[in-house]
Order: structure tokens, then sequence, then C-alpha cells
């Protein structure tokens, strides 16, 4: 029988391909905090619902950024790893909240559409071949 998955133990160097996984995570959560923040200057309906989307889209774009020295200072030994896991905690509950006040503020934003939300598609015109 051939195993499906042949562990190579050799090749694979599990610490570091950890630390790139980790990276890979933060690019990518500041790459989409970043798509957030192209909305900064967007129409809102009130004034605390663009404040609200201002400060979460940083959050989500900034919290990355202040994770990576907290790593390096639990990986060379100079924070506890438990204040480490602890600091990744409350990060961590600060970027969900952060996701879901967007969330909430992009379904509120679904009350006051522009009148050309609400116009008619021509399809046809769009067809190149008709």
């Amino acid at each position: 029988r051939i195993p499906t998955f042949l562990p190579i133990t050799n090749s694979f160097n599990h610490k570091r391909d950890a630390k790139i996984i980790s990276l890979v995570g933060l690019v990518v959560m500041v790459i989409f905090g970043g798509l957030h923040c192209f909305a900064w200057f967007s129409h809102f309906p009130t004034h605390s619902e663009q404040t609200s989307w201002r400060v979460s889209a940083l959050i989500i774009t900034g919290l990355p950024l202040f994770v990576v020295p907290c790593m390096l200072l639990v990986s060379i030994g100079v924070a506890d790893t438990a204040v480490g896991l602890f600091l990744f905690f409350i990060l961590s509950v600060i970027h969900f909240v952060a996701c879901i006040v967007l969330l909430i503020i992009m379904v509120i934003d679904l009350r006051s559409l522009p009148s050309d939300a609400y116009r008619a598609v021509s399809w046809i015109c769009l067809i190149p071949h008709l």
C-alpha cells in the first residue's frame, strides 16, 4: 500500500514554514485592510458612519503591522510567550470587531443608494454580436 501523504522531514523546516505562512497571512491582512481604505472619500449617509468606516479600515490595515514586532519580541525571547499569546488574542478580537463593524456599515448603507442603482440596464447594447 502506498501512503497518501508522505512526510519528508529532511526537506521541510516546520518553524521556517510557520513563519512564512504567518508573514503571508499578515501581508494578506494588510492588503485586505488597504482595499477598504479605498472607500476613504466615498459618500456615506452620516458622518458617524464615515468615521467608523475609516477607523475600522485603519484598524484592519494597521493591526498586522503591530503584530510583526510583537512576534519578533516573542521569538527572540524578550517577551514572554504567555504575554505574546494574550496580546495576539486581544489584537484578534479587535480585528474581528473591526471587520464586523465594516460588514454592518456595508449593509446599513444599502438604505441610501444613489438613483443610478435603480436604473434598468439595457443588456442588449452590451452584447457585441447582436
